[in-house]
């Protein structure tokens, strides 16, 4: 499914301990579908870089898939690229 994010927070959530060193950072996306749904998700903070993953931008998430990473859309063709965990 197509949304837009609205906003990219640090995930501070570490419960009663700090994140393991060995814990990628990690980042809370909001994400807004066509209807005004909100959903957030985790994702590595580096993917999103990588990606070029910004606020306002239209990116594809599948929440029914685990597995799948939030990919940014591209415009020439407005299809999704699919990047998976494993």
């Amino acid at each position: 499914m197509i949304y837009t994010v609205k906003r990219i927070d640090e995930d501070l959530d570490f419960g009663c301990e700090e994140r393991a060193k060995d814990a990628p950072v990690m980042a809370v996306v909001t994400l807004v579908d066509s209807s005004g749904e909100e959903l957030r998700v985790k994702a590595e903070d580096a993917l999103l870089y990588k990606n070029s993953i910004n606020e306002g931008d239209k990116v594809c998430f599948d929440k029914n898939d685990p597995d799948f990473v939030i990919s940014q859309i591209e415009a020439k063709n407005s299809g999704c690229s699919v990047f998976r965990m494993n």
